[in-house]
């Protein structure tokens, strides 16, 4: 199966102009849907405001914020993407819109286009319950913003085929993108299963009055997160037990790792009261307080960008 040549993102959100932009700029011609103008004006700014912070850190040159603005074309009439090749689906994560959704775009597209859903959560077995060819229907799940962050999972369905799943493959690794493919369809995937362990861990330490919310940034941003920027948990543990290896490691610190277990949360409903203390601690972090949304969008692309730069994903 080869790559496609034209590409619809539907939906116009915050993802669906991330992935706009990212197909754009690797010189695909792009059609966004939406169902109104307002969303595709907003969708606009965004891209802009976004190709912007990545000209200002020589991610992509001026000359070249134009033309890729060019390449892509918004719509309220879904008709309009009858003709391209693959659609990225960034519709509100609710499992009734994307049913129907992904049973209109079947009537539009031809029945060997390529539909690949932004969820990050939901199941494709679902999604795929009322396709007439839901052989062609997986899950791209990008890491937000899709644009910079080169981990995408592909996750497929009981009836998704394999050529599917290796020709988004093929076109995500041509996209400068990290593919990985999920072999097992559980809730949240992969990725934000782990997001989600340490979440729910940070909220209970930040309840129990273990450490603050700015303690608990630290922790990530200072120690933990430097470590997971060029490896992951299991090289972590290699080295940590020395010539010996993950053997070793698991067998010295054992005892440690069940009685940090025994006592991990295990809550699976927000605790009375953790939602409210996270979000005023929040609010007040030095890095968030007076900040607009936007600001914090920018200064998030900016570092993720440099760290990017220097792990090899972006040029510049």
């Amino acid at each position: 199966m080869a790559l496609p040549k034209k590409i619809a993102c539907v939906g116009s959100g915050i993802i669906g102009s991330s992935w706009a932009l990212l197909y754009a700029r690797n010189g695909y011609s792009v059609v966004t849907y939406d169902i109104e103008d307002e969303a595709l004006s907003k969708s606009a700014v965004l891209i802009k405001n976004m190709l912007t912070t990545m000209a200002e850190d020589k991610i992509i040159t001026e000359r070249l914020v134009g033309p890729t603005i060019e390449r892509i074309r918004g719509t309220t009439r879904l008709e309009d993407i009858s003709d391209c090749d693959y659609v990225q689906e960034s519709a509100v994560e609710r499992i009734e819109v994307k049913v129907e959704l992904l049973k209109k775009l079947e009537r539009i597209v031809g029945k060997d286009v390529i539909i690949a859903s932004s969820t990050s959560g939901l199941s494709a077995n679902a999604m795929q319950a009322a396709m007439a060819h839901p052989k062609r229907m997986v899950i791209a799940h990008p890491f937000n913003p899709p644009h910079l962050m080169p981990l995408v999972e592909i996750v497929r369905g009981d009836r998704t085929s394999t050529e599917t799943v290796e020709m988004v493959y093929s076109l995500m690794t041509s996209l400068g993108k990290v593919p990985v493919r999920v072999n097992k369809q559980l809730p949240g995937f992969a990725a934000n299963r782990l997001q989600t362990a340490v979440f729910r861990e940070s909220l209970s330490m930040l309840a129990d009055g273990v450490v603050d919310a700015d303690g608990l940034e630290k922790l990530m941003n200072a120690g933990i997160g430097l470590r997971w920027a060029f490896m992951g948990p299991l090289v972590t543990g290699q080295l940590a037990g020395g010539t010996n290896g993950l053997e070793y490691y698991m067998d010295h610190f054992g005892p440690l790792t069940t009685a940090i277990c025994e006592t991990l949360a295990t809550w699976t409903i927000f605790p009375e009261g953790v939602k409210e203390k996270a979000v005023a601690q929040t609010k007040n972090l030095p890095l968030v307080k007076g900040r607009s949304y936007a600001e914090l969008v920018k200064w998030r692309d900016q570092n993720l960008i440099a760290i990017l730069k220097e792990r090899g994903y972006l040029s510049g």
